[in-house]
């Protein structure tokens, strides 16, 4: 994150956030420890936690532990397990350093969530409790996690082409009408996938007109209010598409602006508890600010 960026937010408080909520099996969860309790360790809440460590350049502790952790988990040797549980592994060890296996049944098994009926199996419920709006709404979301899964495993995600034809007339994609998570989930499987854009600019004018006025993005072009994740699917889809936001700095200050006194961040002005997710997106959102956004795994 460039220095300009990184000085609008207190990067010593993010990380002591973080490192709250790291429990004694090498995990992360969704709070932190009360009463001498540990809120239960999740593969989605360690990736979030690490992602947002990566992300704003802070050093990642007990990291053997946390491999551990993903070890015992046994996600990646079974021969099914959802796609959202498969990309959080991945990701979480990739960010960790290690490069890892998946069991051969389990690569074939993301290679078929990624054609065309897998949209049909409506919404998407994460595995394992995570404060992971949208991606656990959008129906295109087993694509993106299972394209972005075998991307990762170094694998060739085919298959995703007939996305287009999700394509509305606004631009975005969407089921019935476009929206910035679909559209984010759709854009990174097809990147996945090689897959051909008919109207980039289009596309990219669409996920503009979602821009809120004080800064962040909404869900739907002229909605509101703006949210961290919104505003970080936006951000990364612009960055897929080659284009630029219009006004980063309204966007820098409105992310920089939902950061709250214990560290983390909220999801919106209104909205005001920090999450391990809410901390990804913003920092992942002020990273691809800076215009650094392609060097990580997270697209």
């Amino acid at each position: 994150m460039q220095m300009e960026t990184c000085a609008l937010i207190d990067t010593d408080k993010l990380a002591s956030f973080i490192g709250n909520r790291l429990n004694s099996d090498g995990g992360y969860g969704f709070a932190r420890r009360l009463y001498g309790f540990e809120f239960p360790s999740s593969i989605s809440e360690t990736y979030y936690a690490l992602g947002a460590l990566s992300f704003c350049g802070c050093r990642i502790p007990s990291k053997a532990k946390t491999v551990a952790y993903l070890e015992r988990s046994g996600v990646l040797d079974c021969a099914k397990c959802l796609p959202s549980a498969a990309f959080h592994t991945i990701g979480a060890f990739l960010l960790l350093g290690k490069k890892p296996d998946a069991n051969p049944e389990l690569v074939a098994f993301l290679e078929r969530n990624i054609g065309e009926k897998s949209i049909l199996c409506g919404k998407h419920r994460s595995f394992w409790l995570s404060a992971d709006y949208g991606a656990a709404d959008s129906p295109f979301s087993r694509i993106f996690y299972s394209a972005n899964a075998l991307r990762m495993l170094g694998k060739k995600a085919a298959g995703a082409a007939w996305l287009v034809r999700c394509l509305q007339r606004e631009g975005g994609f969407g089921a019935g009408r476009a929206d910035v998570v679909s559209t984010y989930h759709a854009l990174s499987a097809l990147l996945c996938a090689g897959g051909f854009l008919p109207d980039p600019k289009k596309t990219a004018d669409f996920v503009e007109r979602c821009s809120v006025a004080s800064g962040g993005y909404s869900m739907a072009a002229g909605g509101a209010p703006a949210f961290v994740e919104t505003t970080f699917f936006a951000l990364f889809s612009l960055a897929m598409l080659g284009e630029k936001p219009k006004s980063p700095e309204k966007h820098i200050r409105f992310i920089a602006s939902l950061q709250n006194s214990d560290g983390g961040f909220r999801r919106s002005a209104e909205m005001g508890v920090s999450t391990l997710a809410n901390s990804y997106y913003a920092v992942g959102a002020l990273e691809c600010l800076s215009g650094d956004c392609h060097s990580k795994t997270h697209i």
